[in-house]
């Protein structure tokens, strides 16, 4: 891995808030049962614990050219992101909608009235590539899961678009799952 450059794309592998998800339904599943078919909290505590293997995708990125690997953990994709950049002294653009986040985990976010995007994240993983839809097609190729969010930019700022609208992302935040935990 060399660095990063400006135009790079940043690629999300994995799922935002997953591992954040898992946590909460085998923990909190007499409340979410309150709120959600007992069938979605069944899923997500049983079927979506399954960890990405991070060796086959490092190895990938290597015969990619991805330019940095970030692993994301607390604080989730928003924590990851911040520390992305501090890490590789960048700013970035992400694009809020193509972030990967499944449908369960906003739904279990919204029974406690959480942010997704600040759940923990372990298991999924940030990198950097000029050739983003070459390492999203060779990632697909070995099941895993991986898509473009934005992009390496000139400037310093750390922004995620969402429509029209932009902001600018701030150090790093609890994660939710603590929170989560205390109630």
């Amino acid at each position: 891995m060399s660095g990063l450059n400006p135009g790079d794309e940043i690629v999300a592998v994995g799922w935002a808030g997953l591992d954040g998800s898992v946590v909460i339904a085998g923990e909190k599943s007499e409340r979410l049962s309150q709120s959600l078919p007992e069938s979605m909290i069944k899923r997500v505590s049983e079927d979506f614990s399954e960890k990405i293997d991070l060796s086959l995708c490092k190895n990938i990125a290597d015969r990619v050219g991805v330019t940095a690997v970030y692993e994301m953990g607390k604080g989730g994709v928003f924590g990851a992101l911040w520390e992305f950049g501090a890490a590789y002294d960048v700013g970035f653009e992400v694009d809020l909608k193509k972030i990967p986040i499944r449908q369960e985990t906003i739904e279990i976010c919204e029974v406690f009235d959480i942010n997704p995007y600040l759940l923990r994240s372990e298991g999924a993983l940030l990198m950097a590539t000029p050739k983003g839809a070459v390492l999203v097609d060779r990632l697909a190729e070995a099941g895993i899961y991986a898509t473009v969010i934005g992009y390496v930019s000139e400037k310093a700022g750390r922004v995620v678009k969402n429509g029209d609208g932009k902001r600018f992302l701030e150090p790093r935040h609890p994660d939710e799952l603590d929170k989560v935990k205390q109630m």
